[in-house]
């Protein structure tokens, strides 16, 4: 987390009201008719946590996770969690926070836990000099961390999934306890499946390669874990900590801890015991074979002990069900669901399944087989010293690796089934000449009734349709024309088809994959042959864009296709490397994907007409939307999300864009970017989560007019799919005007930015804000900055639970303020010297000083 900024005051946050979107309680609130609300603990990407008294308990205090609420309503994410519950509730171990019950009504959903009043590592870590510990500090933590991994591991059989520094806290009496057993990740997961949003960067930094591919989590991948977690302890950074973390964890090795700690110039770090340095490698290690056997076998390595004698490993739980103190929980597990939790710990391995993208299918299996054989050899041969200094097995029975091994093997068999049966049934046309394009085609069993997934880590997958696998028949020598602009039936190749076409016509293509650019000429129109069907075009980045259309003159019309650059190009990524490049064109796009771009995912240049209806704009290494030298755009409920730059970007004089229903989320810099002299209208436009801010306007003659819609929860850096932000200190505000550019904005919600809900900053005159609702800003509701003397009106809004409602600045800055609302802030309107506006019409409730004026 960035430092706090010292020009903001310690405002106490449970003061102001924050609505639905960020806190569903206030201090003194009674939840599930029993917990009374005494504190906010924390909040971030899996819920809100509160410090709740139990008053069935003798007042007992709890800490409660509240689900967030986009997943309180999705029956199968309560499920999950629900399950969740019932198996943390076995898990009775000093060194883990224990899981009491779960909780839900109408309007939220909750876990009950252990209340431990104390710091996690990650704190603690950036308190010490360097910000980094010495193994001799932590030894004890560590052993005690081990413990209770080795207890999960081998009694309870679960794995935790989401360890690292922040899920380690350290109590009051400095025992180390492992919250969140299961559960974090149960919530991330569920947050994944509701809405479709990728993997945080801060949570991959800690997974093995094998669970970021999306394989089940297994005792190997906790071991992993513990890896990166003693890593950023002595480094002060995980393993992999920016970049493409992703591809990191496949295929790059880590610096060792010492060579990090020269890297960051920790001159005055303790020389890292050997022991300690070749364990945290081994534990990061890429395959799990290669890593200990189990934390046990890191124990030994380590040669650390039990710290805390032998745990009762008896489930006595103490959900709280009742009003005395008996251990009785209110989902006491039946010997069903043990037998169930237990098998899920355990067997992790033996469902994954089939991965479809796999370069070497056989060697793959090969490979899984010769895992299980060193993996049952190491197995067979470990012993662990327990607490009581006794030897004991350290084996997982028997049954577990006999079914393991089993399933594994029935994996590794259908791998190569089905890759021998895939390379029988697919095409791969590698003819350099044009009209021979590079056509791969999956000639698979056409299933009109099996939707395949458009792309397995694509964040959205509704709207447009997500494609059946069709089966294109194999191209024939010469073209049929009987079937008319068919590719690659009729014709085998884009360029083919295009050429034959007359004005007016459509050249259809069948469902698969393709990796011929798709050149447009004047008049021609492309569609999917059948709706719904999933045709996706995805070339190299060194032969450009996917789609390229120069000087279409007679308007043209795509329908259901996406565009993308190859996954796992090795083209260095730039701006100029566009997924779809359109340069003075007229052309409508509908229920179209743009997608996985080395640069831009869609950039629209000179005289160009543009139109997007039902689009998807996604992950692209740039910006998501290009618009500029006077093109003109029109985007319809397009979604234009996660992208590495700007959602979308309108630049130049006579560059326009209308947008109506379009959503612009977690892009990495502003959610809509205008400048330059563009111009853009929106009506119901929601941009949120943005890094920077949800849309920025700049320079003389630049506009934005907004009507309705929602800006919320912009200034945090949101790297993934589950990932709740963490404040940016890039932009912060909702709407930004400066630097002469116009803003009209009519009756938005907006809340929940990181510094101000809007900022104004020397803008054009006529600048309006009316009739919105500005709710939880951190900083200002309003911030306006001006010394120009523009004429700002700023009427009839409503400024909640912000530091500030409005913030006016400028010498002889005379913004009209009319019929505002302000509640629950600490200051209705601040004043700086020469700031006079004219003001009627304003109430307050709640609000601490109504108006101030700073002193000169």
């Amino acid at each position: 987390m960035p430092a706090p900024d010292p020009s903001t005051p310690n405002v106490n946050l449970d003061e102001f009201e924050f609505g639905q979107t960020l806190r569903a309680h206030q201090g003194g609130d009674k939840a599930f008719g029993r917990f009374v609300m005494k504190r906010k603990l924390g909040q971030g990407g899996m819920g809100m946590v509160w410090l709740a008294e139990d008053t069935l308990l003798k007042n007992r205090e709890v800490a409660l996770k509240f689900a967030p609420p986009n997943i309180r309503d999705d029956d199968s994410a309560i499920e999950e969690l629900k399950q969740e519950t019932l198996s943390g509730q076995a898990l009775a171990h000093p060194n883990i926070v224990r899981i009491y019950d779960f909780f839900i009504d109408e309007e939220s959903a909750a876990i009950c836990m252990e209340y431990v009043d104390g710091e996690t590592l990650a704190r603690l870590r950036t308190r010490q000099p360097g910000k980094i510990f010495e193994p001799r500090q932590v030894t004890r933590w560590v052993a005690q961390l081990l413990d209770g991994l080795s207890y999960a591991h081998r009694t309870a059989r679960l794995v935790h999934r989401d360890l690292k520094p922040p899920n380690l806290i350290v109590n009051t009496q400095g025992d180390l306890k492992i919250m969140d057993f299961g559960i974090a990740r149960s919530i991330q997961d569920a947050i994944t499946r509701v809405t479709n949003v990728g993997s945080s960067t801060g949570t991959l930094a800690y997974m093995s390669p094998q669970q970021a591919a999306g394989q089940h989590a297994g005792p190997e991948d906790d071991v992993y874990s513990l890896g990166c977690t003693l890593y950023e302890l002595f480094t002060g950074k995980p393993p992999f900590y920016t970049g493409d973390i992703s591809r990191q964890l496949r295929d790059s090795l880590p610096p060792t801890v010492t060579e990090r700690r020269m890297e960051f110039g920790l001159t005055a770090a303790e020389p890292m015991p050997p022991v300690w340095e070749d364990v945290i490698m081994r534990c990061l290690s890429k395959q799990p074979e290669q890593r200990p056997a189990s934390v046990d076998e890191v124990r030994s390595l380590l040669g650390l002990g039990g710290t805390s004698g032998t745990p009762d490993l008896t489930p006595a739980l103490e959900a709280p069900t009742t009003a005395s103190t008996d251990t009785t929980a209110a989902f006491m597990p039946t010997a069903s669901t043990q037998v169930a939790a237990s098998a899920r710990g355990v067997t992790l391995r033996a469902s994954q399944a089939l991965e479809p993208l796999l370069v070497d299918t056989q060697s793959r299996a090969t490979q899984a087989s010769t895992r299980i054989r060193d993996t049952q050899a190491a197995v067979a041969e470990s012993t662990v010293t327990a607490a009581d200094g006794q030897k004991t097995s350290g084996k997982i029975p028997a049954w577990v690796w006999i079914a393991s091994s089993a399933a594994t093997l029935v994996v590794g068999a259908l791998i190569v089934l089905w890759s021998t049966k895939r390379d029988s049934q697919t095409v791969i046309n590698n003819t350099k000449d044009q009209s021979n394009s590079n056509v791969v085609q999956q000639q698979e069993k056409l299933d009109t009734n099996t939707t395949a997934p458009a792309n397995p880590s694509a964040e959205t997958t509704s709207s447009p349709p997500t494609a059946a696998t069709t089966s294109p028949t194999m191209a024939a020598a010469t073209p049929d024309k009987s079937l008319g602009l068919l590719v690659p039936d009729a014709y085998k190749s884009f360029a083919e088809a295009m050429s034959a076409a007359k004005p007016g016509e459509t050249v259809k293509i069948k469902g698969g994959t393709y990796d011929e650019p798709l050149r447009l000429v004047d008049g021609v129109s492309v569609a999917a042959a059948v709706p719904g069907e999933r045709v996706l075009i995805s070339v190299a980045g060194a032969q450009g864009a996917a789609l390229d259309a120069d000087r279409i003159k007679a308007a043209v019309t795509i329908t259901g296709i996406t565009f993308s650059h190859a996954e796992g190009d090795q083209t260095t990524p730039s701006s100029a490397l566009a997924t779809a490049a359109v340069l003075s064109s007229r052309i409508e796009f509908i229920d179209c994907v743009f997608e996985a771009g080395l640069g831009s995912g869609l950039q629209v240049e000179g005289a160009s007409q543009v139109t997007l209806t039902r689009c998807v704009v996604q992950r692209n290494s740039a910006e998501g939307v290009v618009i500029s030298r006077g093109a003109r755009m029109t985007i319809n409920d397009t979604r234009v999300n996660a992208n590495g730059a700007d959602g979308i970007r309108l630049s130049g004089t006579g560059s326009t864009a209308e947008l109506q229903k379009v959503e612009t989320t977690r892009n990495l810099r502003n959610g809509v970017m205008i400048e330059q002299g563009a111009r853009l209208t929106g009506h119901a436009v929601t941009t949120s989560e943005n890094t920077y801010n949800g849309l920025h306007t700049a320079d003389e003659n630049s506009t934005a007019e907004l009507d309705g819609g929602e800006c919320n929860r912009n200034g945090f850096s949101f790297l993934g799919k589950d990932s709740k932000g963490t404040l940016s200190n890039l932009g912060g505000a909702g709407l930004v005007a400066e630097a002469g550019a116009r803003l009209v904005v009519t009756g938005m919600q907006i809340s929940g930015n990181a510094r101000d809900g809007i900022n104004i900053s020397e803008c054009a005159s006529d600048t309006r804000v009316t009739g919105c609702t500005l709710t939880s800003n951190a900083r200002n509701a309003i911030l306006a900055l001006c010394s120009t003397r523009p004429v700002v009106t700023i009427t009839n809004n409503r400024c909640v639970g912000s530091e500030r409602g409005i913030a006016l600045d400028g010498t002889d800055f005379v913004p009209q303020l009319t019929d505002n609302h302000f509640e629950n802030l600490l200051v209705g309107i601040f004043l700086t010297p020469g700031a006079r506006p004219e003001m009627s019409g304003s109430t307050f409730d709640n609000v601490r000083t109504e108006v101030q004026k700073a002193q000169p």
